[in-house]
């Protein structure tokens, strides 16, 4: 699981792997790398939060369907 104390790592990591491959991309790509970069963020803030405990639930709750 990713902690609250990794997140700042892992932002910085998908936005290194995203400048490095900036230079492959054309500009029709590149503009959207701004939006990716939120999403990535967004994603990476709910699955960290409270260390977790937010996707641990929804977990739960998925396999309380089934």
């Amino acid at each position: 699981m990713i902690h609250n104390t990794k997140s700042p790592k892992l932002k910085a990591c998908v936005n290194n792997a995203t400048d490095a491959i900036e230079p492959c991309l054309d500009e029709g790509e590149r503009v959207h790398k701004g939006v990716f970069l939120e999403i990535t963020d967004s994603l990476i803030n709910f699955i960290c939060y409270k260390e977790g405990d937010r996707i641990a639930c929804e977990y739960q709750l998925i396999n309380l369907r089934d």
